[in-house]
């Protein structure tokens, strides 16, 4: 058995070449000095080893992660897209300690960027150009972000469930990063939509499933209709303002005939403004109690007559 504490990197390499003739290493610490194969050799042997992992690369680490046995800490560790997500989760382990561990997520995988979510206590900071798909998890979004200094991440959106968007944090998307073909409905928040809507590119492709949404996330499409492609499910009540009505109902992503309306208890300004967008109203789609106030004040006989025909 060897003490390898204090051994200068020439004799660790002198021990890893008589290595078939070592029977156990221990006080070794490794780095980036010795070669890939030198440290596969002695932590191979090795009991409660120190990575030193500063300037490892993927070659390195791969040795690494096939004797982590040997393994007692690693420090200093950076992680990259010359990683694999394997090698990712085996170096994230119990070996390495909570938020000690950096990322340069630049060109990372949607595999690599769940390994990482996977094990975020053990991330200090996550750097680079972040780019996300359907690919990464509602989870790991989430818990990327929490460590992403950045502000200028990219989403591809396209195929992404209400549980990945909710968890996208656009104060740390670039503006217009948000691409692709994808869905919002009900079950997005509309503080979400909010923030959505606000880094969407204009050659995004966004449906709006109004669908059982809430006033406050009809308030937030309308605020950004203008990324909207497709507004479907929509129902106008007196929740909405006049200028709210107005802005939907005179959107090309409204279909017509799509809308239904829910006339309880509003004033005539929204009235006038539904009539205005008749074109979008449903078949029979207008119901509640109509109350009309025919004063004169915006309501005139085609007002009337598109209101009640």
């Amino acid at each position: 058995s060897v003490d390898a504490t204090s051994a200068a990197s020439t004799v660790l390499t002198s021990l890893s070449t008589a290595i078939a003739k070592v029977d156990a290493i221990t006080g070794l610490t490794v780095t980036n000095t010795q070669s890939s194969a030198v440290i596969g050799n002695l932590l191979s042997k090795a009991s409660g080893a120190t990575v030193n992992a500063a300037s490892m690369d993927a070659t390195d680490l791969g040795h690494v992660a096939a004797n982590i046995g040997g393994v007692g800490s690693i420090t200093n560790l950076t992680l990259d897209s010359t990683m694999g997500a394997d090698l990712i989760s085996e170096l994230l382990g119990t070996k390495t300690a909570d938020a000690s561990v950096d990322v340069d997520a630049t060109g990372m995988s949607a595999a690599k960027l769940n390994a990482i979510g996977a094990a975020i206590a053990e991330i200090d900071a996550i750097t680079g150009t972040l780019a996300l798909t359907n690919g990464v998890n509602a989870s790991a979004i989430s818990s990327i972000y929490a460590e992403y200094t950045g502000t200028t991440s990219t989403v591809v959106a396209t195929g992404m469930s209400s549980a990945q968007l909710n968890a996208i944090d656009g104060a740390k998307v670039a503006a217009s990063g948000i691409t692709g073909t994808f869905t919002i409905n009900a079950d997005v928040t509309s503080t979400q939509i909010t923030a959505l809507v606000a880094k969407t590119a204009a050659g995004a492709t966004l449906t709006v499933d109004a669908t059982g949404m809430s006033a406050a996330q009809i308030t937030a499409v309308e605020v950004g209709i203008a990324v909207v492609d497709t507004l479907t499910g929509l129902t106008l009540t007196s929740s909405q303002s006049d200028t709210e009505i107005g802005t939907l109902l005179g959107s090309g992503a409204v279909g017509n005939t799509s809308v239904s309306v829910n006339a309880t208890g509003m004033s005539t300004a929204q009235l006038v403004a539904v009539e205005g967008g008749i074109a979008k109203i449903a078949a029979n789609g207008i119901t509640g109690a109509i109350a009309l106030a025919a004063d004169g004040t915006g309501i005139t006989s085609a007002v009337v007559d598109d209101l009640l025909g």
